[in-house]
């Protein structure tokens, strides 16, 4: 593990970023004005026609940082916050087939934005700190906030949820523990919950992945799980962060779900990125 003053030094310039974004919105300027998204590209829930049906498609991030904004879906909102907007159904990501056939409006993290096949390991240190409220989402639905993604398996590591499923809703975190495809919905996933929070309500969340150990801090509460120790070939899985709006479940409703990021900082202070050969997803 890292020295612990390492690790509080990496927490708090996280903090001071996120400050420093909070007090910078502009609600007459586009997202990548507000923020920096200089090392992240968008999906969003309809194709390049528009539609909301067949292939997602994607925004680079040159024109992200260009001043691109696609209301009602990607947009700067009256408050300067960053709003990510999915209906309940949408576009798909190219590949996405079955349980994870789920519209989103999200970004993926790019540590090179000329290739995607550039990301960071579970060694070292990586965090994903963002300020967001969700505005909207259906009785019954769930929407993923944030997540770990690995690029060559396709597989979440861990994925942060607004679970509207139960009364009152709660926030919850679902980390992976086995690498192959076949189990990752079985007994060895590791289930976080932390407490509620009401719809527009401001929430804090943190992850903190330290040589094969997730943090997920929620609103000031820390909860923490090794998954090296669990399955050793997540040693040789790249991976990214993702946050936004992904409906993994819309409650049978027509309900869109829509999630305002305030701050939203991502941090490889150590590097342990890599390139790693072509895979055939890179979501």
């Amino acid at each position: 593990m890292l020295p612990p003053v390492k690790i509080c030094l990496v927490w708090l310039l996280a903090l001071v970023a996120c400050v420093a974004a909070r007090g910078a919105l502009d609600p007459a300027k586009a997202p990548g004005s507000n923020f920096d998204l200089s090392h992240w590209k968008l999906s969003l829930p309809v194709n390049d026609a528009g539609d909301t049906t067949g292939k997602a498609t994607e925004i680079s991030t040159a024109k992200l940082t260009g001043g691109y904004s696609n209301p009602p879906f990607f947009r700067t909102g009256n408050d300067g916050a960053m709003v990510f907007e999915c209906p309940a159904e949408g576009a798909i990501v190219a590949g996405m087939r079955g349980p994870n056939a789920h519209p989103r409006t999200e970004l993926r993290e790019l540590l090179n934005p000329s290739d995607s096949k550039v990301n960071w390991t579970g060694e070292g240190v990586h965090m994903l700190s963002a300020r967001c409220r969700v505005n909207a989402v259906a009785a019954g639905g769930k929407v993923c906030i944030g997540q770990i993604h690995g690029r060559i398996i396709d597989v979440p590591l861990l994925m942060i949820f607004y679970d509207n499923t139960t009364s009152p809703a709660r926030v919850t975190a679902n980390l992976k523990y086995r690498v192959d495809k076949a189990k990752v919905r079985g007994s060895s996933d590791h289930r976080f919950q932390f407490a509620n929070v009401e719809l527009g309500a401001d929430m804090d969340y943190t992850i903190l992945v330290t040589n094969g150990s997730v943090a997920v801090t929620v609103n000031g509460v820390t909860q923490s799980q090794g998954f090296y120790a669990n399955d050793a070939r997540w040693k040789d899985v790249d991976l990214y962060f993702k946050a936004g709006a992904y409906y993994t479940a819309n409650g049978g409703k027509t309900t869109a779900a829509q999630v305002a990021f305030y701050t939203l900082v991502s941090s490889h202070p150590d590097g342990n990125d890599r390139k790693v050969p072509p895979a055939s997803s890179a979501h």
